[in-house]
């Protein structure tokens, strides 16, 4: 199983959009996590049609314009467990093999990597499967 994630720093642009279809067509991962996609629900799923991805979840930008999206294959199955503006926690299966992704957007300045931390520990009881946390 493949794990894309990818800072793509806005996908407005119709070349960005294109580059990660690309992505997705030659390296075929299960899931794809992004962040900083600026974009809303509507473009995004115009974004996981272009890419050939089943489904997606997606947190809108904010006021600081960033934005999540996790998109995964057909045969991949994700459930929810929790979101925030930073970040989305799921439980993935596929062929059997099930585990806990996180994909996150922490803060830059050093001085709040606290809360990060403080945010995974308590993120850490929410399941008991083996678990990957793809974190900027």
């Amino acid at each position: 199983m493949k794990i894309l994630v990818w800072n793509c720093q806005g996908l407005g642009n119709p070349g960005t959009v294109q580059y990660l279809k690309q992505i997705v067509a030659s390296k075929s991962p299960s899931v794809v996590f992004l962040w900083d996609t600026r974009l809303d629900k509507r473009k995004a799923e115009d974004v996981r049609r272009r890419v050939n991805m089943s489904g997606n979840l997606v947190v809108e930008r904010n006021d600081d314009g960033l934005g999540l999206m996790l998109l995964w294959a057909e045969d991949t199955q994700v459930s929810l467990l929790s979101y925030s503006k930073a970040y989305i926690d799921v439980e993935v299966s596929k062929n059997d093999v099930c585990f806990r992704f996180t994909g996150m957007y922490g803060t830059c300045h050093r001085s709040n990597k606290r809360e990060d931390w403080d945010l995974l520990d308590v993120l850490r009881t929410k399941s008991d499967l083996p678990w990957l946390v793809g974190e900027i």
